[in-house]
């Protein structure tokens, strides 16, 4: 797991940072080996009005990986699986998942 320079997790709710280990496995199971768990965001950076990022219950995390220095991105069909995934691990009713288009995915805590 790698955190990009400049991404405050330094106060990183417990309901969020324990289950972090276990989201990165499931995007290694479905992505190459280029790819790297990248947290790219916590606390930091310009978030919507009432974010939950700002209240330490939110990261986002890097869908894409250098591959040959080509740039790459989960594909639909590796987005859907990931998903799938996340929803049998996660406590269904406590976290909502977003993809941001071709970027990253959001995850918050919001019971």
């Amino acid at each position: 797991m790698q955190i990009k320079k400049g991404a405050d997790l330094r106060f990183l709710r417990q309901e969020v940072s324990k289950w972090l280990l276990n989201v990165e496995a499931v995007f290694s199971w479905h992505l190459p080996a280029a790819y790297q768990f990248v947290i790219t965001s916590g606390a930091d950076g310009k978030h919507k009005t009432g974010s939950k990022h700002y209240k330490n219950l939110a990261v986002d995390i890097r869908i894409w990986w250098m591959d040959k220095k080509i740039q790459s991105y989960a594909d639909q069909a590796q987005k859907e699986l990931i998903l799938a995934d996340l929803g049998k691990l996660l406590p269904e009713a406590d976290f909502d998942l977003v993809w941001h288009a071709g970027s990253h995915l959001h995850m918050e805590y919001d019971p």
